[in-house]
């Protein structure tokens, strides 16, 4: 399979190679947005960039965003490649260089897939043009139209697969709020109000969301399901959003151009520390970031802000 590899501007950008796997069933305005490939390593407290790649250069112009690492070299996203006005997913194989478009959607676009544990379907949020955003799976023994979820809800902007036929869902509302759903027992409670985009599995059946509190500040909490007690971790740095959980535990974050770890030794501090800084190659607009399993690489979500 051949692949090229190219320096513009200190970066290498990968070409990927297009194989259609398409499983055929899919308006939005979606910002510019590209996704960056870091091999890193630590020395003492600092991230080190061994290497850095652009991963969407086949739509540098376009809205590329949403890396789920499923093992350490197969990551899902979405992109709007195919279609400028819908998303769609598409795979990446880190190793091979291997390019997928896995769904081709009609008059809706595909966002935040997820691999179920078993790995045998896909999750992810459909959002239909005339309106509403549902949960939906897709069974890889059986390439059809994505399945609707949990289908009297019509107000899902994210989710978040638990072990079961469980899922934590982030209902799009005036306050946004956060749910626990049973499919087995039809079951449903509600878990935080105020809650952000972002949530994630911790260790010991708890997870980890954010919540805007009364002052307008921004704070990372963990929630235990069992006992649904709660904890502050930490304030969010000014203007970040979103969240990783890499080797370890540890805590990532993005905010500009740093990356930053929160320091879990002493939580009263509320201290996030800055591992790297990624101005040097040009980044600027961190969003989103996403660590493989064996914590040596990463992907970081940069906005492409019109100068």
């Amino acid at each position: 399979m051949l692949f090229f590899k190219y320096k513009i501007r200190s970066v290498i950008f990968l070409l990927f190679i297009f194989t259609h796997a398409s499983f055929c069933f899919g308006q939005m305005d979606l910002p510019a947005s590209n996704m960056y490939l870091l091999n890193v390593s630590f020395e003492k407290d600092s991230l080190v960039v061994n290497d850095l790649k652009l991963m969407t250069a086949f739509n540098i112009d376009g809205y590329n965003n949403q890396p789920h690492f499923v093992n350490n070299d197969e990551v899902y996203f979405v992109s709007n490649a195919s279609d400028p006005l819908h998303t769609n997913i598409f795979v990446a194989n880190l190793s091979s260089l291997e390019l997928r478009r896995l769904t081709s959607t009609k008059q809706s676009s595909l966002f935040s897939p997820y691999i179920a544990n078993d790995q045998s379907a896909v999750y992810s949020v459909r959002a239909y043009d005339d309106g509403g955003q549902y949960l939906t799976v897709m069974h890889f023994d059986k390439p059809s139209a994505p399945t609707v979820l949990l289908d009297h809800l019509d107000n899902i902007g994210y989710f978040l697969p638990l072990d079961g036929d469980g899922f934590i869902v982030f209902k799009v509302g005036d306050p946004h709020e956060l749910w626990q759903y049973e499919l087995g027992n039809n079951s449903s409670t509600g878990l935080a109000i105020n809650i952000g985009r972002c949530f994630k599995h911790y260790m010991d059946n708890k997870i980890l969301f954010t919540q805007t509190l009364s002052n307008g500040s921004v704070v990372l909490k963990s929630l235990d399901l069992n006992s649904r007690k709660s904890e502050i971790l930490g304030n969010m740095p000014k203007g970040s959003v979103d969240f990783a959980i890499g080797h370890g535990g540890m805590i990532y974050c993005a905010s500009g151009s740093e990356i930053l770890k929160l320091n879990q030794t002493d939580r009263l501090l509320n201290k996030w520390s800055v591992v790297c800084n990624m101005s040097r190659f040009g980044l600027n607009n961190l969003t989103r970031i996403e660590w493989n399993p064996d914590g040596n690489k990463l992907i970081v979500v940069q906005d492409e802000v019109a100068n």
